[in-house]
């Protein structure tokens, strides 16, 4: 069995480590170094979300009734109870990431294989983060505007969708409603796709701060029109500087104003202190 259940003192660990049920079987040496980075990768997740105001650090009342957050760090070698392949995602609050997505060689030859432009690891906790948003961060009365942008997630059923994205997909105008090829799949994935944009911004946006290159004192002016002009002209140069040596682009989205709109909904989701 290549997965151990966590089974440390609570006491001996700290908020975010007690997250993890499931930790990478310490009998492969290289699952150390895995473990390492897909810890630091959720800890990076959690103080962002908790700095924005994001579950699981608010909506306290709504959280108690719902199921709680806990991440698995699984190999996609291994089989899950009723024998089906282990994939990553998120189910009624349990987000599965697979331990090899830690190692740089990999993620690279899935990216070439599925065409994305971007796939870190710090992109996969921030995916499945947003479906967790999803599931207990809505208001009941914000329940409409969500489907006027995402549309109605209940309405299309999922499988049929994903079967239709990987076997028949040819849209070859997402760009113009969707922040990535993926989103335009199930509105399910619009939003996390949504949520993992706007957590790489406001990183950005974030270290921009930090070194005094703008200001921002709350996360909706995150994607006010002037802010978002700022952003390409960093990603912009960001590229370039990558381009000069031989890299890909840091920031390969384009946000159009359908895109915008998305954005500024789940800006408005944060809590402002």
């Amino acid at each position: 069995m290549l997965q151990i259940t966590n089974s440390r003192k609570p006491d001996a660990l700290c908020e975010f480590c007690l997250l993890t049920t499931i930790i990478p079987s310490l009998d492969d040496q290289k699952n150390l170094a895995r473990w390492r980075r897909l810890e630091a990768a959720k800890r990076q997740l959690h103080s962002q979300l908790r700095s924005l105001g994001l579950p699981p650090y608010a909506y306290a009342s709504s959280i108690q009734s719902m199921p709680s957050l806990s991440y698995e760090f699984v190999t996609k070698k291994g089989t899950s109870a009723n024998g089906a392949p282990i994939m990553m995602g998120h189910e009624q609050g349990k987000i599965t990431i697979l331990i090899e997505e830690a190692d740089g060689s990999y993620r690279e030859r899935i990216r070439e294989r599925l065409n994305e432009p971007q796939r870190t690891l710090i992109g996969h906790f921030r995916h499945e983060i947003g479906h967790y948003i999803d599931l207990l961060g809505i208001p009941s009365n914000r329940r409409n505007e969500y489907v006027n942008l995402f549309g109605d997630p209940l309405a299309m059923d999922y499988e049929k969708a994903k079967t239709n994205y990987y076997e028949q997909h040819k849209d070859s105008h997402w760009s113009e409603h969707y922040i990535s090829r993926y989103a335009s799949m199930h509105p399910w994935e619009d939003f996390a796709e949504t949520v993992d944009c706007f957590l790489d911004l406001a990183a950005l946006l974030q270290v921009a701060c930090d070194h005094e290159i703008m200001k921002i004192s709350n996360p909706l002016q995150l994607v006010e029109k002037e802010m978002l002009r700022r952003y390409r002209e960093i990603a912009l140069l960001s590229n370039e500087l990558n381009f000069s040596r031989g890299l890909d682009m840091l920031v390969p989205e384009i946000i159009s104003e359908p895109v915008r709109n998305k954005l500024a909904f789940v800006a408005s989701l944060c809590i402002q202190s």
